[in-house]
């Protein structure tokens, strides 16, 4: 399932990166985030790259990672809403079973996860895919969307929790090239969410998000 949070706080990504390690297998912590999304190439950024603090914090910012230009109109900005927190989650009882099972299935419950989120963010990319422009902002336009993405095994307490912190950046890429700040609008009503593979993305939640 999906909670949504925004993130307004410049070190708001912090939690994630410090979590983050290549050799979790060997020595704890969680994988290393992934980028994800159409706005990739954009950004000079493939898709499954790993996720490097000073890119996600620059563009955090408002800048361009590999360029510095100003992407949206408020870069820096401390009341800047930086992105959301999109986070989903797989039953407890999954959780509970990817935490008591052998490797080979645990790497199979992930994989079914990690698709089943890249398929809601498909989702998200179709329904939240825009920006404002314009006079007032009145113009709503297409955009590319751009993800970072990190799978977690355990809540903060520390107990099995198998989930995807999938952040959306607050930055769209238009078919024209340019770049602006998401019109939120879509990202809080429209059609429900989930990210249960057993279900479509429009099942398993009522109401907005």
């Amino acid at each position: 399932m999906l909670s949504l949070s925004k993130i307004s706080s410049a070190a708001g990504c912090d939690y994630y990166l410090e979590l983050a390690r290549e050799d979790y297998y060997l020595n704890g912590g969680e994988p290393q985030g992934r980028w994800y999304g159409e706005a990739l190439s954009h950004f000079g950024i493939q898709e499954n790259d790993v996720v490097e603090a000073k890119t996600l914090k620059t563009l955090f910012a408002g800048y361009h990672p590999v360029t510095s230009e100003k992407l949206v109109q408020n870069p820096g900005s401390p009341k800047r809403t930086r992105g959301w927190d999109m986070t989903f989650s797989m039953p407890k009882t999954v959780s509970t079973l990817w935490s008591q099972t052998t490797p080979e299935n645990r790497q199979i419950i992930q994989r079914i996860h990690a698709d089943a989120v890249k398929e809601a963010l498909r989702y998200a990319q179709e329904v939240a895919g825009h920006t404002r422009r314009g006079k007032g902002g009145n113009e709503i336009d297409q955009a590319k969307l751009l993800f970072a993405v990190f799978e977690h095994g355990t809540s903060r307490a520390l107990d099995p929790n198998l989930h995807s912190h999938a952040i959306l950046q607050n930055i769209g890429v238009r078919s024209d090239g340019t770049t602006g700040t998401l019109h939120t609008q879509a990202l809080s009503g429209g059609c429900p969410w989930t990210a249960d593979p057993t279900r479509g993305p429009c099942e398993g939640r009522e109401g907005p998000l």
